[in-house]
């Protein structure tokens, strides 16, 4: 599975190389605003970060494609109840941190503002130890979403926020569904 994460954008690169009309290269950062739908967690955002890169791929007439890589980092908090519920022991704090793909259609809707949509991959780096140490890994190693929002280009600067939404259950195995929701806010920075 991981390997199909990271060999589908460059495949993807390939493809496009033969109709790119431009390409550019870049640096992002954004704080990520980050809530985990099921029975054990607070139905409340959290506030986490990203750091990564990004290329944009112009294609001929308004699109293009953006692929991006970075990795994010979130506090999601459990509810009182969770050690009954899951047997966490106490824990009110899950770490997670995540490297994202995402593969992002750009559609140009005025000179500067673009809307973007796509796919989104997630692999989990590191899971909470504390969450760890309680029994068996409480969340899965992937997670596979769809993104969409706006991307403002001013000059060599792209603010952007998309909303993503996680599409499959990152539950490893209790009776809950789990599912990752986050409002990705921040600043890029196009290098090449």
């Amino acid at each position: 599975m991981r390997k199909i994460i990271f060999i589908t954008p460059l495949l993807l690169m390939s493809f496009v190389h033969g109709y790119a009309q431009s390409f550019h290269f870049g640096l992002k950062a954004a704080a990520d605003v980050h809530k985990i739908d099921g029975q054990a967690f607070k139905q409340e955002f959290n506030l986490g970060y990203s750091i990564g890169a990004f290329a944009e791929i112009g294609l001929p007439g308004k699109i293009g494609i953006q692929p991006e890589i970075y990795y994010s980092q979130v506090n999601p908090r459990t509810v009182d109840n969770a050690s009954a519920i899951y047997g966490f022991n106490g824990i009110t704090k899950a770490k997670l941190s995540y490297i994202n793909i995402p593969v992002l259609l750009s559609f140009k809707l005025a000179p500067m503002v673009s809307f973007q949509v796509g796919p989104q991959f997630g692999i989990m780096t590191d899971k909470s130890k504390n969450m760890l140490q309680n029994g068996t890994a409480a969340f899965k190693s992937g997670d596979v979403g769809v993104a969409a929002g706006l991307q403002v280009n001013v000059t060599k600067i792209k603010i952007f926020a998309r909303y993503v939404a996680g599409l499959n259950d990152v539950d490893n195995g209790s009776s809950g569904k789990w599912h990752n929701q986050t409002i990705h806010v921040g600043l890029g920075f196009r290098i090449i």
